[in-house]
């Protein structure tokens, strides 16, 4: 049996790390970059060994050249290397930064260069008095940046105490602040003490809007305006008659129709001889010519000698009812929905009418308030549209059926039957659903929408007389 062989380690000095059998470049992993001649970082005092593909010569920290001890070399901004030549002033060898350069670094920067600038008496001046400002060669104003727009013998504003130069376009003479005439009034105050509000120019009363009552003119015009108003009532008065109550002086309105003032509205004459009502316990006087013999509190009741008052019908209870009662039962004990549906049973076409009345009168109102209830309740809706189908299906087979689908698509692109619109969305029910109409071919016909939302319950015929008339 072969002994087993001794296991390599890295030939990095220092490194035991094991070495695999298949490596072949003697160093661990951690290790497999650094190059055989170990190099290094070449920034001053630092040993960091490099990496094999490291093309800088700096490690990672001293990379950049501001990381490097000692002073930063000037940046390069190319990585083209040009052969090092010799200097025309010193003759010492230097690397050239570019192909162009021919001095070194140290000769370049002691070297005097010659001036650009101008002498001084060569440059021009602003043109404008006591301004000594340099003009650019570019200049064709003959003047400096801050005198540009300076104008000799610039007029200004004509309004007195305002020096504000005027434009050279200015057509008016005054400036922005003066433009109007009504700006180049002097401010006038109110008259009235403690108003500080400015008067127009056209004021000639001296008192502003508030105030001008105070004048002396305006108070005499209101004075004779209510002396003439207080005439007129007072002749008002003196034609109204007296209250007709014994010994009463108060004059009546002119809309009085009982003859007596509001202190005696209800005054009887004391020769009349006062009844009283006939309510056991209730002594309460009443009018001659009252007919039933009760006060105003007992007049709804209807008992007398021969018909005794009803009782509420709720055991326990024992409330009077009104002659008007008819459910038997006062207002706490009756059914109010069974009162209600008798109601409307005894009522029916009056409140029909009543609610068609209200609707014409209320017509957004009601729209508004048909489409927030649609909206709210939309299984309702959903209903009454089933419980519609089942009503319109009623008398129809199959066959019916299939007619008027069929019919319903040969009249698609017909025109209103009312208005003739070609523009048409709705298919109408001729003689309506409501009033006993089916669906059937024969009474389908073509309807914009308009006219089939205006129509409601109307019979078709009915409603396009109305629209022939203007209805």
């Amino acid at each position: 049996m072969e002994p087993t062989p001794a296991p390599r380690i890295c030939s990095v000095e220092g490194c035991e790390a094991p070495l695999r059998a298949s490596n072949t470049i003697g160093r661990c992993r951690p290790h497999s970059y650094v190059p055989a001649a170990g190099d290094v970082c070449g920034a001053d005092g630092c040993e960091t060994v490099l990496r094999k593909d490291n093309t800088t010569g700096f490690c990672t920290p001293h990379r950049r050249a501001k990381n490097r001890p000692g002073p930063v070399p000037k940046r390069r901004f190319t990585n083209r290397v040009f052969k090092d030549r010799a200097c025309e002033d010193c003759g010492a060898d230097f690397a050239p930064a570019n192909p162009a350069q021919k001095r070194c670094t140290d000769c370049r920067d002691g070297r005097e260069r010659p001036s650009r600038s101008r002498p001084e008496d060569q440059w021009d001046v602003c043109s404008v008095d006591g301004c000594d400002a340099k003009l650019r060669t570019s200049n064709t104003t003959g003047q400096c940046y801050p005198h540009r727009d300076f104008i000799a013998d610039r007029p200004v504003c004509a309004v007195d105490g305002c020096d504000s130069p005027l434009r050279k376009d200015n057509g008016t003479g005054y400036c922005k602040a003066h433009k109007f005439a009504t700006d180049r009034v002097p401010v006038r105050i109110c008259a009235a003490d403690g108003c500080d509000n400015h008067l127009r120019a056209d004021n000639e009363s001296g008192y502003c809007g508030p105030h001008g009552w105070q004048t002396a003119t305006t108070r005499a015009s209101r004075e004779r305006f209510y002396a003439v108003l207080r005439e007129q009532s007072a002749e008002r008065r003196r034609q109204r008659p007296f209250c007709s109550a014994d010994g009463c002086t108060n004059r009546l309105r002119s809309d009085n129709s009982s003859g007596r003032c509001a202190e005696h509205v209800i005054y009887i004459p004391s020769s009349i001889d006062w009844a009283v009502c006939s309510v056991d316990g209730c002594e309460a006087r009443i009018r001659p010519d009252n007919s039933l013999g009760r006060c105003m509190e007992h007049r709804s009741l209807c008992w007398d000698a021969d018909n005794p008052a009803p009782e509420c019908g709720e055991p326990g209870c024992g409330r009077t009812l009104y002659r008007g009662n008819q459910t038997g039962f006062c207002g706490d004990h009756r059914d109010h929905d069974e009162y209600n549906r008798r109601y409307y049973d005894r009522n029916q076409a009056d409140l029909r009418e009543y609610a068609r009345q209200y609707r014409e009168d209320h017509a957004e109102e009601h729209r508004a308030y048909t489409r927030a209830w649609n909206a709210a309740n939309p299984a309702a809706r959903q209903a009454m549209h089933a419980r519609r189908r089942q009503r319109v299906e009623a008398d129809m087979d199959d066959l019916d059926r299939l007619l008027s689908a069929l019919y319903r698509q040969a009249i698609e692109r017909d025109p209103c039957y009312y208005c003739n619109s070609p523009i048409t969305d709705h298919v109408d029910h001729f003689f309506p659903l409501s009033k006993g109409g089916t669906d059937h071919f024969w009474n389908l016909v073509r309807a914009c929408a308009k006219d089939n939302l205006s129509k409601q319950a109307i019979c078709g015929t009915k409603y396009k007389l109305l629209l022939l008339s203007g209805g």
